[in-house]
């Protein structure tokens, strides 16, 4: 198997489908169609960098025909799960803002907040 295809493969595995993956790393599926039909030397170098961090594969080993996953040196945050965790924790009685306790309305709106930076971050991170 070549190693565009075992790239096809894992890309596939890891986010469904070639049109998600590139949604998500902001190439045009165009590209990546390009680079697996082509030969993986046919991509750029920021297309390479943004398809192994991605998918959290070592550019070098990719480059010399290989799949290779890097080594995690600190273990992966998932931000959904960390703002979840965030919001049952504002939803405690004893929750304080500025040294008093917080009421409903205020929980609510600080929830909602946190809902809204992510959805921005999400959409500042595509136009990047």
């Amino acid at each position: 198997m070549t190693i565009e295809n075992q790239l096809r493969e894992l890309i596939t595995s890891k986010y469904g489908s070639l049109r998600e993956f590139t949604f998500n790393i902001g190439i045009p599926y165009s590209t990546l169609s390009t680079i697996l039909k082509n030969g993986i030397m046919t991509a750029t170098m920021l297309n390479m960098v943004k398809i192994c961090t991605a998918l959290n594969i070592k550019l070098d080993e990719l480059v010399s025909g290989k799949l290779v996953e890097n080594e995690p040196s600190i273990p992966l945050l998932d931000v959904e799960k960390i703002i979840e965790h965030t919001k049952i924790s504002i939803e405690n009685p004893n929750v304080k803002i500025e040294g008093k306790i917080m009421n409903e309305n205020t929980k609510k709106l600080l929830m909602n907040s946190l809902d809204l930076s992510y959805q921005l971050a999400l959409k500042m991170r595509k136009n990047l």
